[in-house]
């Protein structure tokens, strides 16, 4: 008796996995004031991930350099594929400068500083969707800016060069791309609503 072959073909469901990598810098050693419930925050918010319907895996990282928060982010979300959803979490000081490239920036230990121009070219090597937490000062630098010398909210700062280098950070990224990997800034707009990112920051 001869029988026709049968070809099965199995088509494997996407599956999201979710990841976080949430950095609490609390100890400056004496640089910057210590900011000791940065920690909690940090590890506040692993327990409430782990608590959501959708499972993360959560990595705690305090005290870090700017290195090593770059070098962190590289390692937590290296297996992430298109399907999977990547959160950052920070909380720590956030930078004021007059210089555009360094405001907001993460202030890592050791005296270091991860630009968001940085930041954002570390999280665009990393699949799938990417949520971007920023819980630090100046982080909301978009919205206002604090004049040095009065410690008074100087309205007559240009904040479009400041909205524009902001979003210029992200805007340069689309599905993992990076237009310019020679320069910390870029000259791309449309920003944030680039479909990679997701960006809350707080101030």
């Amino acid at each position: 008796m001869i029988s026709s072959a049968a070809t099965l073909k199995v088509t494997a469901e996407s599956h999201t996995t979710y990841r976080a990598l949430l950095v609490g810098n609390a100890n400056y050693r004496g640089i910057s004031n210590d900011l000791p419930e940065c920690a909690t925050d940090a590890k506040a918010m692993a327990t409430m991930l782990r608590g959501l319907s959708s499972e993360y895996t959560t990595t705690v990282s305090l005290n870090r350099s700017a290195s090593q928060i770059a070098s962190d982010i590289s390692s937590t979300f290296s297996e992430a594929d298109d399907d999977d959803v990547s959160l950052f979490y920070y909380s720590g000081h956030g930078a004021y400068s007059a210089r555009p490239e360094y405001l907001g920036a993460l202030c890592g230990v050791n005296d270091t500083y991860l630009t968001t121009s940085k930041l954002a070219q570390t999280l665009s090597g990393v699949r799938g969707k990417v949520i971007v937490i920023l819980d630090s000062c100046y982080s909301g630098a978009a919205i206002a800016a604090q004049d040095d010398q009065s410690g008074s909210y100087a309205p007559d700062i240009d904040m479009s060069a400041i909205n524009q280098h902001i979003i210029d950070s992200f805007a340069a990224y689309d599905s993992g791309l990076y237009l310019n990997t020679q320069s910390d800034s870029t000259s791309s707009s449309g920003g944030l609503r680039q479909s990679k990112f997701v960006v809350l920051t707080a101030c």
